[in-house]
């Protein structure tokens, strides 16, 4: 395929593609199954690519020397909060030696947070790019006027050579201390809210997911939604992914969650219509949900095909005059009202497995 790629040796068919190399070799696929080893190839090379960043990140960097934009996304990710983004970085000159930029992009109005996250983002930047004599930080903050502060970064690697706690940082940043002045001075009572509501937000899909594993239930991922109108009523197709720790789904599952899966879908598809559409308002008519037990890439998902991996779909019909046929070979099952159509592969699979119920 590579060859009749190089040399030009392609020829389109109606639904095949042939490859041909200048030695007269030649193969024909289907139109799928190049988008699949394409989509197999991109896979491994992510895989690589994330195996050699987890590798290089942990070695020492005389050693390895890790690549400039590995470091930044490292820094990136391990900042990140939903008031703080580092942007970039610049390596620099100054007259007491080298320094490093970093440009860091600030939505809070509070000094405290941003004070935190400026020790956090310095100490991950002297481990990440040591050997600078110090690390200033550019803070741009849309709501107020732009912020600086300056660290030694001797300091700082002397206490990571220490390993120390953050509590012993305290000499570190310089006399000049960290600039940040918001345009509006909230008063700490607000600053407080506003770290109990993160927390909130951080914590609560973590207990949520402790809830549905000692509950036996799965994780509901809506991958895909496809949403329109028919006369009074909206007609909803999606794409539904069910992740469980232990990699068992059975059909009591299933049935436990048939109502879930079709209120996430159904919430997924009207938040991304705008709020002057009128499908966000309209009650649901007719609803298919197709449920797999294995995460795909999205194309693949929506031409997915009868493959063990499809548990089956989930069908809600108020509105006569829409009718759709049912998966070929399925098992129809009615529960709370929804129309559950079990594929026979996955059926099948479940049998070999012992955990069919009958």
């Amino acid at each position: 395929m590579r060859n009749g790629i190089a040399h030009g040796g392609v020829t389109y068919g109606t639904n095949r593609i042939y490859y041909r190399d200048k030695k007269g070799n030649s193969k024909d696929f289907r139109d799928n199954e190049v988008i699949q080893m394409f989509d197999d190839l991109l896979d491994v090379c992510n895989g690589m690519v994330a195996a050699m960043s987890g590798f290089l990140l942990k070695q020492p960097d005389p050693e390895y020397p890790r690549p400039h934009h590995l470091r930044l996304e490292e820094l990136r990710a391990e900042t990140q909060t939903p008031y703080w983004q580092v942007v970039g970085w610049l390596p620099s000159e100054q007259i007491n030696g080298s320094q490093l930029i970093v440009y860091v992009e600030v939505a809070t109005l509070d000094y405290h947070k941003a004070f935190f996250s400026s020790f956090q983002t310095a100490v991950l930047s002297e481990r990440l790019a040591p050997g600078y004599d110090r690390y200033f930080l550019s803070l741009n903050q849309p709501k107020g006027l732009r912020g600086f502060g300056a660290f030694y970064g001797g300091a700082l690697s002397y206490h990571r050579s220490q390993c120390h706690k953050i509590e012993r940082y305290s000499d570190v940043l310089e006399d000049t201390g960290l600039f940040f002045v918001p345009r509006i001075k909230l008063p700490k009572l607000f600053g407080k809210l506003s770290s109990l509501w993160l927390a909130f937000r951080v914590h609560t899909p973590l207990a949520a997911a402790e809830y549905r594993q000692k509950s036996g239930l799965c994780e509901v991922i809506v991958r895909n939604t496809k949403f329109h109108r028919n006369f009074w009523g909206t007609v909803l197709n999606a794409y539904v992914v069910l992740e469980s720790r232990d990699d068992q789904i059975d059909q009591s599952i299933v049935r436990r969650q048939c109502r879930e899966i079709i209120r996430k879908s159904l919430r997924k598809a009207r938040h991304e219509m705008s709020y002057t559409s009128l499908l966000r308002y309209l009650p649901l008519a007719y609803a298919r949900v197709h449920v797999f037990q294995k995460d795909y890439r999205s194309r693949k998902l929506t031409n997915f095909g009868l493959a063990e991996d499809l548990i089956g779909t989930l069908q809600i019909r108020r509105m006569r005059r829409i009718k759709a046929p049912d998966i070929s070979g399925s098992t129809i099952e009615y529960t709370r009202r929804i129309r559950i159509a079990w594929n026979l592969r996955w059926m099948e699979n479940q049998t070999d497995a012992g955990d069919i119920e009958v």
